[in-house]
This record gives structure tokens, C-alpha cells and sequence, in this order.
């Protein structure tokens, strides 16, 4: 008997084609022609089989975070496709389940259901920093400092310091829970906390750093005693530890790449790395990216520390050097 279901056997190739050409005084064409029949042999039954269900719902909090990770690839390995995913995603998140600003958990086939979790916001939020970051495009700032400010107003537990996993106004419950641990995916409290330290890096307003402090505070016992289970929060709270570091890239993005890749062909964990747009007013765009032009018609880095930033540069070789490489 097999090993599948009623007593099927998986096939499976035990020798190479070439062996089984040897063995069979057969071409190695023969043998290619041979297999490619059996494939469409076994389709043909497979096709018969009821095809397994497969889950299209699509979810806020697991699509934010494919939106960071897909707009990090993106930079780091200038590869357009992987922006394009990125802000498609992001789109059809703001578009379908951000609704009256607020939003929601589920989509599918025209319908959203159940109000966002803490790690739907958190999620989003860093998600469109980061495609932010990696785009210039001022839209996905605005959009995250929005939802941002809606956490602050509807899931803060100003008593503690931290927040509730459901918004004030969403189902009655004896009990507001929290989501504090990360586990397969990171918690909304992790989530939050690296999307208000983000925040503060970009905008340098006080608020977000009070909020972000006051949350580490809360949870400082937690991440001594079970670092395994604060994982995430435990990476935010470096972040916010240490001195908040910024590269500013000024440039069309067909030009910016070799700025892009000085910054980022090293390993900087807490480097935040944003392009700017030329043509984008002030007006729309964090404190920290104001003033920031081309030089000469050459795309410019500008290398800030704890706020205060450097002089231009427009050579890669110049920015390895600033950054210490």
C-alpha cells in the first residue's frame, strides 16, 4: 500500500533521466518525452479530484506586512515590480478597507467585515512608511500619520501607557483585551511601537517619542522576564534607544540608485532610508525632508543624526565614508 490516500503511492523520480536513459538504451529525449507524458497523465486524474479550498479573504494586518517587506525588496534590490506590488496592495487597502477613517479586518468579493484589530493599524502603518520611504510618494505618509492618529484617539489605554487590541467604539466587551506578545506574526502593540518610533524619526514631533517611551515603560518587565515573546517590541525599542539616523535621498528615482545602494549594501538595522521627490513641496512631506533639493542637477544624499543633518553629497563613495563604512 501507498502512502496517499486509498492506498495511492506518490510517484516520485528516484534516478536522473540520464541514469534512466543508461538503463534503458534509451536517448535522453526519449526519456524527457516519456516523463512529460506521465505529468500530463497524472494532471488529467488531478484534474478530476475536487481541488482543495483555497482562503481569498484578504487580511489588513498580513497584507500590511507583505506591503513593508515587498517596498523594502523594492529599495534595497531597486527592483520596480516589487514597488508596483507594494503600492497596488497598499491601494486596494486604503481604497476598499479604509472607510469613514477607519479600518476594517476582512475584504472579500465587495464586502469588508469586522472593525481593525491594533494589529491591522500597526501593520498599515509601517507598511506605508516604509513604501514611503522607498517611493517619495507623499500620499502614503499622510495615510499612515491619519490611521496613526486614530489609534492614539480610539485604542490608547492613557492609564498604562499602552493600547487596547480593539478600537473604543467597536463591539462591547467585559474586558478590552491587548496584544502584547508577538508569536508567528508580530503583535499590535510591536507593530505600534515601531510605527510611532518611525514616526518621531521622520516628523521629530514629541508626541510620538511620549507615546512610544510610555510604552516601552509599560512593557519593560514583560521584555526582561520574555524576551522570546517581546521579539519585536524588543527590536522597536533599539530602534527608539538609539541615536535616530536618517538618509535623505533627493532624485528622480532613475537616478537615485547608486545613493540608495551606498546606504543601504550594509546591514544598518536602525538606518532609515527615504527618497525625496524634487518636484514634491515641503508642505506635504515630514519635518525632517524639508529643504532638501538636487545639487548641480545631481541627485543629493543628506546624512541626519538626531535630527540635524549634514552637508550634501553626491557621490556614493563620499556617503560609505559619512556612514563609516
Amino acid at each position: 500500500r501507498g502512502n496517499f490516500e486509498g492506498g495511492a503511492t506518490v510517484l516520485h523520480l528516484v534516478r536522473s533521466p540520464q541514469e534512466l536513459a543508461a538503463g534503458r538504451g534509451w536517448t535522453i529525449s526519449q526519456v524527457e518525452a516519456a516523463l512529460e507524458d506521465a505529468r500530463q497523465a497524472l494532471l488529467a486524474a488531478r484534474a478530476e479530484r475536487v481541488p482543495p479550498f483555497r482562503d481569498e479573504k484578504i487580511l489588513t494586518a498580513w497584507n500590511g506586512l507583505a506591503i513593508s517587506a515587498l517596498a523594502r525588496a523594492g529599495l534595497l534590490l531597486a527592483e520596480p515590480r516589487y514597488l508596483q506590488a507594494a503600492a497596488e496592495a497598499a491601494t486596494l487597502l486604503v481604497e476598499k478597507l479604509g472607510l469613514g477613517g477607519h479600518l476594517y479586518r476582512v475584504y472579500k468579493d465587495g464586502v469588508v467585515k469586522v472593525e481593525g484589530y491594533l494589529e491591522d493599524y500597526g501593520a498599515l502603518i509601517v507598511g506605508l512608511l516604509d513604501l514611503f520611504g522607498a517611493t517619495g510618494d507623499p500620499g502614503w505618509y499622510r495615510r499612515a500619520a491619519a490611521h496613526a492618529q486614530t489609534v492614539i484617539h480610539e485604542f490608547a489605554d492613557e492609564e498604562n501607557g499602552d493600547f487596547y487590541m480593539t478600537a473604543a467604539g467597536g463591539p462591547r466587551l467585559l474586558v478590552r483585551p491587548k496584544d502584547r506578545h508577538d508569536s508567528a506574526t508580530p503583535s499590535g502593540t510591536s507593530l505600534m511601537a515601531h510605527a510611532l518610533v518611525r514616526l518621531y524619526h521622520l516628523s521629530g514631533e514629541e508626541r510620538y517619542r511620549l507615546l512610544a517611551d510610555n510604552l516601552f515603560r509599560c512593557h519593560a518587565e514583560a521584555m526582561r522576564s520574555n524576551p522570546w515573546g517581546m521579539a519585536n517590541l524588543i527590536c522597536a525599542l533599539d530602534s527608539y534607544l538609539a541615536e535616530p539616523e536618517t538618509v535623505v535621498i533627493c532624485g528622480q528615482p532613475d537616478e537615485t540608485a547608486p545613493l540608495v545602494r551606498a546606504a543601504t549594501e550594509r546591514y544598518r538595522p536602525n538606518l532609515l532610508v527615504c527618497l525625496r521627490r524634487p518636484e514634491t513641496p515641503d508642505g506635504e512631506l515630514p519635518d525632517l525632508l524639508h529643504q532638501k533639493s538636487r545639487i548641480g542637477n545631481q541627485p543629493a544624499a543628506w546624512l541626519c543624526r538626531h535630527f540635524a543633518c549634514q552637508a550634501p553629497i553626491t557621490s556614493p563613495d563620499e556617503l560609505r565614508a559619512a556612514l563609516g563604512d
